[in-house]
């Protein structure tokens, strides 16, 4: 197995779902967990009022959340380490 890369040098979405600070793996499923649930009672509430536009945006944004969250636990396990930066 190569070197790890350190955490400042990780890509943007590593360092956007992560707050630039060490978490663990636990901790990132959580957060996805809670995300795609949010995401789910986001599109329930829009499924029931199409006309409202703010929670389809709420869905979509939330997606785009959640596979970065994906990305970034992928990256990590892969490249990256769980590890705090010495």
């Amino acid at each position: 197995m190569g070197p790890r890369v350190p955490r400042e040098k990780a890509p943007w979405f590593v360092q956007f779902t992560t707050g630039g600070r060490p978490s663990t793996r636990k901790r990132m499923l959580f957060s996805l967990a809670i995300m795609l649930a949010l995401v789910v009672v986001a599109l329930v509430v829009w499924l029931n009022d199409p006309a409202s536009g703010f929670y389809l945006l709420m869905v979509v944004v939330g997606l785009g959340i959640a596979l970065a969250q994906v990305l970034s636990v992928r990256w990590i396990d892969r490249n990256g380490t769980w590890a705090p930066s010495e």
